[in-house]
Parts: structure tokens; sequence; C-alpha cells
């Protein structure tokens, strides 16, 4: 369904409009257009990203696809796996532009763990 989706984005939002109709009609109310929207979006992440956490709810995913930059991406999830964040704490943090406040030297340190975090990761998923 993502390759359907993905292969159509030119056309926009007639495509992901006539895809919501029917597949909403045939599975259920959980193919809106905004849904389906993020599931592009959450695939287009997917592509940049090696890894995404399974450690994080669609719906902290959700939050996180509103964000055009993939670094700042992958800080708000080591944020969310270190602190445990839910969902409305994290949605504070992005509101509050944590990630824009960050030192330069805060963000070399950052980049240090999210490094450690993505083979960790990795080494969990084989």
């Amino acid at each position: 369904m993502f390759l359907i989706i993905s292969s159509y984005y030119i056309n926009g939002e007639s495509i992901i409009k006539e895809y919501s109709k029917r597949l909403t009609s045939e599975l259920g109310k959980r193919y809106s257009k905004r849904n389906l929207w993020l599931m592009l979006r959450f695939y287009q992440l997917k592509e940049k990203m090696q890894t995404l956490s399974a450690q994080l709810s669609w719906s902290h995913y959700c939050k996180l696809l509103s964000i055009d930059n993939v670094e700042e991406i992958k800080y708000y999830i080591l944020l969310t796996k270190q602190n445990n964040l839910s969902v409305r704490q994290l949605r504070e943090r992005i509101k509050n532009k944590e990630y824009e406040r960050l030192s330069q030297d805060t963000y070399v340190v950052i980049e240090l763990k999210v490094t450690k975090l993505r083979k960790k990761l990795y080494q969990e998923n084989i």
C-alpha cells in the first residue's frame, strides 16, 4: 500500500483522497486522508533513516512527522527513549523548540549518543 501511495505522490491530494475513500469503505475509518499522508511521511522517513525505534508508538511518530529535519527527528527519538516521554511530553518539547535551542557542543554529544543508540538497535534487530 505504501508503494502505491508513494508512486502516485506526484499527483498529490487527489490520489490520496481517492485511496482514502476506497480504503475507508473497505477497511474502516483508520485510512482517513490525514492518516494516509502520515503513513506516506513515515515511509519517506524510514527511507532516510537506517532504523526506527519500535519503542515509540505510532502517536509518537505522528508528532515527529511534522518535522522536516532528520537530525532533529533523531534527537527527539533519542530524547523520548532516554526519558520515556509520553506523547504529550514529546509534543511539549517540540513546541518549545528544544532542539533549536541546543548549543553546538550539546549537539555533538547528542550525535555521539545517537550513533551509539543506532549501533545498539542494529544489534538488537539482527
